[in-house]
């Protein structure tokens, strides 16, 4: 019996150095578990820090370009309408010259179509003026070959 309670208690001994080695070694475990929670978590919320910074430079950057962009595109409207404008004033610039050299055209062709019409009625009457000359040079001519002839005929009758 002495030997059994020996056993027993170098069982029992032997039980509790495991116990407490157990116990220990849950500690431990426990212990590094909290403080890999605990670096878990700091890692986490450096990890969210430093993606919470990204992401804040990432807006600014976006921010950024998205200005630059409708400013770009605002100088792009503006550029566009000055050039319509310009366009504008230069087709009307056009239309306006085009309808002066137009009007010019037609007054001197109206010009030159009084000028020729002048010209014109002016050599009729002079072709009229010469038609009645030749004709009356004509006559007179007639009228001295005839006179002529009568004139020989005369002479010729006195010869005789």
């Amino acid at each position: 019996m002495e030997e059994q309670r020996v056993r027993y208690t170098h069982e029992v001994e032997s039980l509790r150095t495991e116990l407490q080695n157990e116990r220990e070694r849950v500690q431990a475990s426990e212990k590094v578990a909290q403080e890999n929670h605990e670096g878990m978590e700091k890692l986490h919320r450096e990890q969210l820090s430093t993606l919470e910074i990204a992401m804040e430079e990432q807006r600014v950057r976006y921010t950024h370009e998205v200005e630059s962009l409708r400013t770009e595109l605002q100088n792009e409207r503006e550029r566009v309408q000055a050039s319509e404008k310009v366009a504008q004033e230069n087709h009307e610039g056009m239309e306006k010259l085009h309808r002066e050299q137009l009007s010019t055209l037609e007054i001197a062709m109206e010009e030159q179509r009084v000028r020729y019409t002048h010209e014109v009625e002016s050599l009729r009457t002079e072709l009229q003026n010469e038609r009645e000359r030749v004709q009356a040079s004509e006559k007179v001519a007639q009228e001295n070959h005839e006179g002529m002839e009568k004139l020989h005929r005369n002479n010729f009758q006195l010869l005789k």
